[in-house]
């Protein structure tokens, strides 16, 4: 593929890339810098594109799935398993009464599921992320981290269980 090639391709898929990072990453500036690595990222490893195995399509929204993983695992590391605009969200809501109360409750319930998060095995960890952040079904869970189904189904139910535990510890549950 020539450098012209890619050019008219980033063109057309440049808003449904964008669209699809946006559906998932809540922050507008995440949201551009996301985009703006997918098809980066996607440039340096042109080489590496088979059209007799997928559309062009397929393979960056690969790409743009395998960036919002690392990302998302990323934030989970810095002790945040969402994006940062959870934390303007919670700034705008107002303090005191009924929600000052929400605001608490919300804050303490996402800081224990970080704490919960950062706890798993790294497996457990990237089937949570896989599961819950970029909503794929399990089966193709398996498939991309290289597992039988069972064993998907069992570290999903492992993970979920022990974060049920770590919220029941903080009487969170």
């Amino acid at each position: 593929m020539t450098k012209s090639e890619f050019a008219k391709l980033y063109a057309e898929q440049l808003p449904r890339v964008r669209a699809y990072v946006a559906a998932r990453i809540s922050l507008e500036a995440d949201v551009e810098d996301l985009t703006a690595d997918v098809f980066a990222k996607a440039y340096d490893a042109l080489d590496s594109y088979r059209p007799e195995r997928s559309a062009f399509s397929t393979w960056l929204y690969t790409i743009a799935s395998n960036t919002i993983r690392d990302y998302l695992r990323r934030s989970v590391v810095r002790g945040k398993y969402l994006s940062p605009a959870d934390d303007e969200i919670m700034e705008a809501v107002p303090d005191g009464g009924e929600w000052g109360d929400e605001r608490l409750c919300r804050r303490e319930l996402l800081d224990a599921l970080a704490l919960g998060l950062q706890n798993l095995p790294e497996l457990q960890r990237q089937v949570v992320v896989l599961q819950f952040y970029d909503c794929l079904p399990q089966k193709e869970i398996a498939q991309r981290l290289g597992l039988s189904y069972a064993n998907t189904r069992y570290l999903s139910h492992r993970a979920v269980k022990a974060l049920q535990r770590e919220f029941q510890q903080q009487g969170l549950l």
